[in-house]
């Protein structure tokens, strides 16, 4: 049932892909191709990018860090192209955050030098395969593949877009020095071709009165343990998040191009760990590919999404597809809306003790840091938002994450968190708030011993503060 479950999901990106490349090959306005009218394609100048990229990254790791695996030579590469795809031990914020951050040089490369959307995504994948196969000792990472261009391809095109965002009317606006050091860190690339080629440089600065409308929250807050059966050392204290929306949805009069619009949501978590101080940065974000809006108060999109959870308790990556149903009402002083979204988990992963019993990665020194079990899977998601004026806001969310696990593995991965928030404004754009936080996970490994029927529970109360901007 899994294998037959897993052979249909690879199918589904295959016809998946060959749709949107057919979307586009009809409708050119879907390439989002207006950097071009300042900058030419330039291949040879994208392809010595990429590949500077991963000499500069492995450089780093040998020299600096002293990584032997980053010690490669002749014989490495010769062993790397005949072994073939593999796994590998690599801990979860390397293969799901560290790739997909690697992966979005290597678009933005592109995105930056005259490509679309889909035409930068051959240089995530040739950036991707020329690191597996000469940037380390081990053998060709299949996780690495997926996270690298998967996840590259999703973060290049959201760190474009706030990196244009950030730049736009750059002489006119206020702290400059402020924003560039921001664009800096997402998206070093950027900043790179704008020191070396004008056309990059004046696209990214121009004056640009109609900019896509950004709306942001930032907040910090305590964090509260009222239940767990999960491991006692790690202790959340405190969180500081950031949340955004990017662009419009239900505008008929936009001609929408994928990435027009998108949420991201982020957030810190400090905590402690046997009396040592730590936090762990977490990222959940989805983008609608394709819209169809039903009227001006429902429509109908596909997107894709990146989730990146993170903490010692428990870890969920997840590089997925969905269709999704979204809908928004007002009336006077009250707004309500929200989306229903269902689809695949094209690439996915969830902490599990059953890594216990796979063989341990020691090829060449390596280390095996792995906690986590991966494969495809199914999403389903629900959100719902209700404001009503001088009384405050509520957010509820439903997410939950299916994973049919691959490596000899036959077992389901299922997690679900459920959040429900009450913010009340206190003073202009400032609030008060307080989330009820649950995550449940049961495992099912039939056919191991010790795993047939594993759940966890871990509920939290958060209390923050909050301001708009």
């Amino acid at each position: 049932m899994i294998k037959k479950f897993q052979f249909l999901a690879k199918i589904y990106i295959i016809i998946f892909i060959t749709s949107i490349h057919n979307i586009e090959a009809q409708h050119d306005s879907l390439l989002l191709k207006n950097i071009n009218d300042y900058n030419p394609a330039k291949p040879a100048l994208i392809s010595s990018q990429v590949l500077s990229s991963n000499i500069l990254i492995n450089r780093f790791d040998a020299w600096v860090l002293n990584k032997d695996w980053a010690k490669v030579g002749l014989d490495d590469w010769g062993n790397n192209i005949t072994s073939g795809f593999s796994s590998d031990g690599d801990a979860f914020g390397t293969n799901f955050f560290g790739h997909p951050f690697h992966g979005s040089l290597f678009y933005n490369a592109a995105r930056h030098n005259g490509y679309s959307f889909l035409e930068s995504i051959p240089y995530v994948m040739a950036g991707s395969l020329s690191w597996e196969y000469l940037g380390e000792t081990f053998p060709p990472s299949i996780i690495d593949w997926y996270t690298t261009v998967l996840g590259g391809a999703y973060l290049g095109e959201v760190t474009h877009r706030l990196s244009l965002s950030l730049l736009r009317n750059d002489q006119k606006r206020k702290h400059k020095f402020f924003r560039n050091a921001a664009v800096t860190i997402i998206n070093p690339t950027l900043q790179f071709n704008s020191l070396i080629n004008d056309y990059t440089s004046n696209f990214a600065r121009k004056n640009d009165d109609d900019l896509p409308k950004v709306i942001t929250n930032l907040s910090i807050g305590t964090n509260h343990v009222l239940q767990s059966n999960l491991d006692a050392n790690f202790q959340p204290w405190g969180h500081l998040k950031f949340n955004l929306i990017y662009g419009t949805l239900f505008d008929r009069k936009v001609n929408y191009k994928p990435f027009d619009f998108f949420i991201l949501k982020s957030w810190l978590d400090f905590s402690h760990i046997n009396d040592k101080k730590k936090f762990y940065f977490n990222l959940i974000s989805h983008a609608p590919l394709f819209n169809n809006v039903l009227s001006s108060h429902s429509t109908i999109t596909i997107s894709q999404h990146f989730d990146y959870i993170h903490n010692p308790l428990f870890k969920i990556g997840s590089l997925a597809i969905s269709g999704d149903y979204n809908f928004k009402y007002f009336e006077g002083i009250t707004a309500f809306s929200g989306s229903l979204k269902s689809g695949f988990i094209l690439f996915g992963s969830s902490n599990s003790e059953v890594v216990e019993v796979i063989d341990i990665f020691t090829e060449d020194g390596g280390e095996f840091l792995r906690d986590y079990i991966y494969g495809q899977g199914i999403y389903f998601e629900a959100e719902a938002f209700l404001a009503i004026q001088k009384w405050g806001r509520i957010f509820g969310s439903f997410n939950n994450w299916i994973i049919y696990s691959e490596e000899h593995l036959d077992g389901i991965e299922n997690s679900t968190i459920i959040k429900l928030e009450y913010q009340y404004p206190i003073f202009k754009d400032l609030l008060i708030g307080i989330e009820y936080y649950v995550y449940r996970r049961h495992a099912e490994y039939k056919y191991i011993p010790g795993f047939e029927n594993i759940l966890n529970k871990y509920k939290e109360l958060r209390i923050s503060l909050s301001h708009d901007f």
